[in-house]
């Protein structure tokens, strides 16, 4: 039975899912390493770069793809807010 609170990813490329990774923890940041690593079990390799939205944002995140040497596509959070501000300026 799917119970609310539980937080599905989805690793997808050229249209295929490549891997799905379900947990119990509402948000987005904290499934990534391990969404990640079980890529990386059933591939035997890394991805070679990560496109995600704001909610992938934090520094373990940023820093896990570094050390990893996987290219980061994560967009910052508060991005947007950011950026209409400078126009403002």
């Amino acid at each position: 039975m799917f119970k609310p609170g539980y937080n599905v990813q989805l690793g997808v490329s050229d249209i295929f899912v490549h891997i799905v990774y379900v947990s119990g923890d509402p948000n987005d940041q904290k499934p990534f390493i391990p969404t990640v690593e079980a890529y990386h079990d059933l591939y035997g390799a890394y991805p070679e770069n990560i496109c995600a939205d704001a909610g992938y944002s934090s520094y373990d995140n940023y820093r896990y793809m570094q050390v990893k040497e996987i290219g980061n596509y994560v967009k910052p959070q508060y991005w947007m807010k950011r950026k209409s501000r400078s126009k403002k300026d």
